[in-house]
């Protein structure tokens, strides 16, 4: 009834949404028949491992059942998994990611993304703008600019650690120090901190005309 290729894709998205919740084949086959007919099947052997369950759900994974994913199944794959028969069918509607997958998919911490459902709720042109700047023109420009500032952070710290060590050094020897905030260790590249801080401005100069090329101020 429908072309080979149609099933594998099929199978490739049902394999997904299986694999997303860390499903076997014989318990997806079993939640799948509770629904469709409210019963608790996953003690039966006979459509566990060694059953049709396990077969019946690989064949549609890898495409090979004929005539294919029946709307029965479909709707219980719907049900279970919260997507749409658009995406079970034609994948033209993606399923709505869990929160604990964005975090994997991100890497965001939980303060991290509360902090970005706040600011869409809150501060809407930032939200626009992160959008952008990730966009696939401008994403690059931003990236390097975001480890431009982390490397002018590090040197900062750096540079507070060598003054610190410079600090007890003096104070060892038996000198009194009365303002440690004015005490610069002398063998620090104050140049590396300038070099830095024009690639930040150029980058940020490279960044804004990006944008504007995209029509935005």
């Amino acid at each position: 009834m429908f072309n080979e290729t149609y099933l594998k894709e099929i199978g490739i998205r049902l394999r997904k949404l299986r694999e997303r919740e860390k499903l076997t084949q014989p318990k997806l086959f079993s939640k799948l028949e509770q629904i469709r007919f409210g019963v608790d099947i996953s003690k039966d052997d006979k459509i566990n491992d060694k059953g049709r369950g396990k077969q019946f759900i690989s064949n549609l994974e890898n495409g090979n059942y004929e005539p294919g994913l029946s709307i029965d199944y479909a709707l219980a794959y719907c049900k279970l998994f919260n997507v749409s028969l658009d995406y079970i069918y034609f994948g033209t509607e993606s399923y709505k990611p869990s929160y604990d997958e964005i975090k994997e998919l991100t890497g965001f911490t939980d303060d991290a993304l509360n902090m970005l459902e706040k600011l869409k709720m809150d501060d809407k042109k930032f939200i626009f703008v992160l959008n952008k700047f990730l966009s696939s023109n401008l994403s690059d420009s931003f990236v390097n600019l975001i480890h431009s500032y982390f490397e002018y952070y590090n040197l900062y710290r750096k540079k507070q650690e060598m003054n610190k060590a410079y600090i007890n050094y003096i104070e060892s020897k038996g000198l009194i120090i009365n303002d440690p905030d004015k005490v610069t260790f002398d063998f620090y590249p104050e140049e590396r901190d300038y070099i830095t801080l024009f690639k930040i401005s150029n980058q940020s100069n490279d960044l804004a005309e990006k944008l504007k090329k995209c029509g935005d101020k």
